[in-house]
């Protein structure tokens, strides 16, 4: 995290909100305590609310911890919201329900007060009960996903160390997503996703869609069958620098 940036963008931007993604998408990266602290003292300087958006702390890989913005002490309660859904960790995308965890009471009150100015306090009986049930009844069934996520992505890494040089599996702390950086190619994003698409024969979500610093990169789902990662892995072999030269890449 940028801290000498995000000072610059609050002095100069002076913003109301900032929102955080906790574990990160698309790299997967869990915030530490003391990451957290540092950034909630420069919204303390400035006066920057937090939202925390929180909705993959579940998807953990083994032996690595995800730290919320509630658990940093009350004296930073004022000014943090933490978003959460049973939707990544369940599959539960399409109930439309997600919960906003406001321990400060004037804070929550003006977070209720805007929902409903705009129509959007209204939720239905299924998906309470249906994220409920996840959240409090599929512990088992969560422990086997994370096993299954785990292994995924073992495997997947051990297999683009051996047969792809021109990519790097930039690390990861949660979540079932890959971010791999393609910069080796020397291609542009263009470039990049038709060679995806042609070569390899998959549709990565494209790094450039992230934002300036990740133009070079893919980001791929981990969260499928072992099956569709050895399709990837097949496509992805046949991309190698060698290859892709001379190819009227975009024809």
């Amino acid at each position: 995290m940028d801290f000498c940036q995000l000072e610059r963008l609050f002095r100069h931007e002076r913003p109301p909100l900032m929102i955080l993604c906790n574990p990160h998408n698309p790299t997967g990266r869990c915030w530490s305590a003391n990451e957290l602290e540092q950034l909630l003292l420069l919204c303390e300087a400035y006066d920057v609310t937090l939202i925390s958006d929180e909705i993959w702390a579940d998807l953990l890989l083994p032996g690595e911890t995800f730290t919320s913005v509630l658990h940093l002490g009350e004296r930073w309660h004022k000014r943090v919201i933490s978003a959460t859904a049973a939707s990544k960790t369940f599959g539960l995308s399409s109930l439309r329900i997600s919960n906003f965890l406001i321990p400060d009471p004037t804070l929550r009150q003006r977070f209720l007060s805007r929902l409903d100015a705009h129509g959007l306090d209204v939720f239905n009986a299924l998906s309470v009960q249906a994220a409920t049930i996840a959240w409090n009844e599929s512990r088992q069934w969560l422990d086997s996903l994370l096993d299954y996520l785990a292994e995924n992505r073992r495997w997947f890494v051990e297999q683009a160390t051996e047969h792809l040089p021109w990519a790097r599996i930039v690390p990861a702390q949660g979540t079932y997503l890959l971010w791999m950086d393609c910069k080796k190619l020397g291609l542009d994003d263009e470039q990049l996703k038709w060679v995806m698409a042609d070569v390899a024969g998959i549709a990565p979500s494209m790094g450039s869609g992230f934002g300036p610093a990740g133009s070079g990169f893919i980001r791929l789902n981990l969260g499928c069958p072992r099956t569709y990662l050895e399709m990837a892995i097949d496509g992805l072999k046949r991309i190698s620098v060698k290859t892709i030269k001379g190819i009227p890449i975009g024809g």
